[in-house]
């Protein structure tokens, strides 16, 4: 490395040190947005989950209506992360 610099030494680092954690409300906040997150996530997959119970033909529609795959999961979760950015 060139000669004794290091990253820490930085004025930036040196403030982040002096604070004493995350703020009771950016808390709070992260936790409604991850709430809002997951529940946006399962109304979304058990729509794909309802249609496709539909288009299936009678075999499914004797399936429970609230059941919840991961497949159904992974089919809303590129456009829930381009919603959610």
């Amino acid at each position: 490395m060139d000669g004794d610099h290091q990253d820490s030494d930085h004025p930036q680092f040196k403030q982040a040190r002096h604070r004493q954690g995350v703020s009771t409300a950016a808390v709070q906040l992260s936790a409604e947005y991850l709430r809002l997150f997951a529940t946006e996530a399962i109304h979304r997959a058990a729509e794909v989950a309802e249609r496709e119970r539909i288009n299936n033909g009678p075999v499914d529609r004797l399936a429970p209506p609230g059941l919840l795959e991961t497949k159904h999961l992974e089919k809303v979760l590129a456009g829930l992360l381009l919603d959610f950015s």
